[in-house]
C-alpha cells in the first residue's frame, strides 16, 4: 500500500502521486528511481512497457 500524495524526493529519485493508493516503480539504467502513484498500476505498467520497449525495469509496488 502506498500512502503519500504529491511530489516527494527519494534518496535516488522521486515519487509522483496524485491519485490512488498503489504505485509503479521505474528504475532507470543509472539507478534513478521514479515511483508513480496510480489507481491502475497494471494499465500504467503495460503502457510504459509498450513505450519503452521493455528497456527499463518496471515493478508494481504493493
Amino acid at each position: 500500500m502506498f500512502y503519500t500524495w504529491g511530489i516527494k524526493p527519494l534518496a535516488n529519485g522521486w515519487i509522483y502521486s496524485v491519485d490512488g493508493y498503489k504505485a509503479v516503480k521505474i528504475i532507470l539504467r543509472d539507478d534513478t528511481v521514479y515511483v508513480i502513484g496510480t489507481k491502475n498500476p497494471e494499465e500504467l505498467i503495460q503502457t510504459l512497457q509498450s513505450v519503452t520497449r521493455n528497456k527499463v525495469e518496471i515493478k508494481k509496488e504493493s
